[in-house]
């Protein structure tokens, strides 16, 4: 499987600290999108599912993982077989997919089951607004799919964005008001 990038702890892309993977590559491109270099197939980092399992559970003083990109069910035998290896494990998963609801359970619908939270449906632009919890915009579906899922019904993180500075000083801004938040920095107080 092609992945593009990964931050071993975020508190922004899901619920507590997750290790989270931007899978490259995406069939959907929506307007407006924040990720359209993750767009492209057969870029990025290749991995195995196993080897990428063998990545997250190298991590430790994580929550779960969060799995975005791009469109990860571009990927999808390489995904259910990475996915049912953190399952073994009891790792929890957080799953942002553009397809809807409906296109996923009559297309994907083996993800139903191993998923525990999944955001659904394509980014709309004309529906950001300043605090969509774990989705880029309202539409997007929050779907708690599992019994240990249901401990987030009414969660609200601390956090929407945050800024990991890299040991060779370059910094990634990841979450999900990012516009707004590198609007905000470059005004004047």
């Amino acid at each position: 499987m092609f992945i593009h990038s990964v931050i071993k702890k975020s508190k922004v892309n899901g619920p507590g600290t997750r290790y989270t993977i931007w899978f490259q590559g995406c069939s959907i491109h929506c307007p407006g999108c924040a990720n359209k270099h993750m767009w492209e197939h057969n870029k990025g980092t290749e991995l195995s599912p196993a080897q990428l399992f063998s990545n997250v559970m190298a991590q430790k003083d994580i929550d779960g993982i969060s799995i975005t990109g791009g469109e990860p069910l571009d990927q999808y035998e390489d995904l259910v077989e990475f996915i049912e290896l953190c399952r073994v494990r009891g790792v929890e998963i957080f799953l942002t997919s553009g397809h809807s609801m409906e296109e996923i359970k009559e297309k994907y619908p083996k993800i139903l089951e191993l998923v525990d939270i999944l955001i659904d449906g394509p980014f709309e632009q004309d529906k950001v607004d300043d605090t969509p919890a774990w989705r880029g915009s309202t539409n997007q579906g929050i779907h708690l799919l599992s019994e240990r899922a249901k401990k987030y019904v009414g969660y609200e993180p601390e956090f929407t964005t945050e800024m990991i500075f890299k040991e060779n000083g370059n910094a990634t801004v990841t979450g999900f008001t990012v516009p707004k938040f590198i609007k905000d920095m470059g005004e004047k107080p």
